[in-house]
């Protein structure tokens, strides 16, 4: 056998050798885990709001703030205060004691439609990533009516709306302490309801 013939032969076998290790024991870089842009304080009030389509029960997003921790807030029940006024255009705020500070102002307007200006923007679905775990909604949740008062959630529609949020990231974490669950329906119109527009709100909120 010539040389050239063995050289040839060699180059082959090495060939067929890194591509048998490339098929058999080819590595990926595992897939990096983002860090989540809600990180629950210990030192504050931890509220997000999370926003989805009346009619679909469809989750489009949501926020996530810190604030001051209230002293003498109720700790049997969302400290909210709830405004609601005005005649052509209603505006609807929630407020945060003890700056009231405002968490969310929306309009609802008549022969038209209003939206949400607080939070001025929310973060996309992407933004909350689901888990394999679910929560079960809190049975000390709230229900806010058309005009801000708040009384205990027995509506069947919340149940549906939890459903689809209660395996998210965001749920899970707040839920590993004591936090309490609040629901709203905002309507942007006035007169005739119209569904198209009209969002579920619902808020998380824990103390620390």
């Amino acid at each position: 056998m010539t040389i050239q013939k063995v050289i040839v032969i060699t180059a082959i076998i090495s060939l067929i050798v890194c591509i048998n290790c490339s098929d058999d024991h080819s590595i990926s870089n595992p897939p990096i885990k983002q860090t989540p842009f809600y990180q629950l304080s210990p030192d504050s009030v931890n509220i997000a709001i999370l926003l989805m389509d009346f009619q679909t029960y469809e989750f489009e997003g949501g926020s996530f703030s810190h604030y001051p921790l209230c002293v003498n807030c109720d700790l049997e029940s969302l400290p909210f205060v709830a405004t609601f006024g005005g005649w052509d255009m209603h505006p609807l705020l929630f407020l945060y004691p003890p700056e009231n500070d405002t968490i969310f102002f929306a309009y609802s307007v008549w022969m038209g439609t209003g939206r949400i200006h607080i939070p001025n923007e929310f973060a996309s679905p992407e933004s909350f990533p689901p888990t394999q775990f679910s929560q079960d909604k809190p049975q000390s949740s709230e229900y806010f009516n058309y005009w801000g008062q708040s009384s205990p959630d027995t509506l069947a529609e919340t149940d549906t709306v939890w459903t689809a949020i209660q395996n998210l990231d965001i749920v899970n974490e707040f839920a590993k302490k004591t936090y309490r669950v609040g629901f709203y329906l905002y309507r942007p119109t006035e007169g005739v309801f119209d569904p198209n527009p009209a969002k579920w709100i619902v808020f998380l909120y824990r103390r620390n």
